[in-house]
């Protein structure tokens, strides 16, 4: 499969998206960044950052050597959150329980960089309102759709891929300093919190827009 082939796959399964030339870019590197993990199954490169995850909140918990791994797993999260769906298309076997499946497993890795960011410090208070708004969030387009608003709509800016760039900057910096890493990661889960709240907003009120119009 050719990459255009791809991207016109990708457009039909985002209500018929045009990407901006970003996303295009990304979702071109991710396409060639996907080829080694094709003789995998999409179902098992979903639950795959939720074993990582796991590993890192354990890790991280016991010892600051694990912040930089902390950072990295993260990073490798954001990644891997879109390979699982471009090796369903390449491969033919886009499904939805596949969908669904890759839904559930986006709110367990949001949950979980959340934790991972307690364990090396952050106030456990802010990260539980910050992944709290991430999942409102993340319900107000699930409801949409619920309703028949089958579009990709709005993108806000608190979209998967910021939560993930928090959080992995949040890890790298504990990591450069340990000892401050308490001040790092209650930042980045405040930048999380407050991106969140922005997001919302945006998506209320262009639901509130499009749906009334409907």
């Amino acid at each position: 499969m050719t990459f255009e082939s791809y991207l016109a796959q990708w457009q039909v399964l985002h209500g018929g998206a045009q990407p901006s030339w970003l996303v295009r870019t990304w979702l071109k590197l991710a396409f060639w960044v996907s080829t080694p993990f094709l003789r995998l199954t999409p179902n098992a490169i979903t639950a795959t950052p939720i074993l990582i995850l796991l590993v890192v909140v354990a890790g991280v918990a016991t010892s600051s050597k694990w912040y930089l791994a902390g950072a990295a797993a993260i990073l490798l999260v954001g990644l891997l959150d879109n390979i699982d769906g471009i090796v369903a298309v390449r491969t033919n076997r886009v499904t939805q329980w596949g969908a669904y499946l890759d839904a559930m497993a986006d709110r367990v890795t949001d949950v979980l960089i959340g934790v991972v960011l307690i364990a090396a410090g952050a106030n456990a208070l802010v990260i539980a309102l910050a992944v709290t708004v991430a999942l409102v969030h993340e319900y107000m387009r699930a409801r949409a759709q619920g309703v028949g608003y089958l579009e990709v709509g709005l993108i806000s800016v608190a979209e998967k891929p910021v939560r993930v760039i928090l959080g992995f900057v949040g890890m790298l910096l504990a990591a450069i300093s340990p000892f401050d890493s308490d001040v790092w990661t209650t930042l980045a889960g405040l930048a999380w919190l407050v991106v969140g709240v922005i997001g919302v907003g945006q998506l209320f009120w262009h639901f509130r827009k499009v749906l009334r119009a409907n």
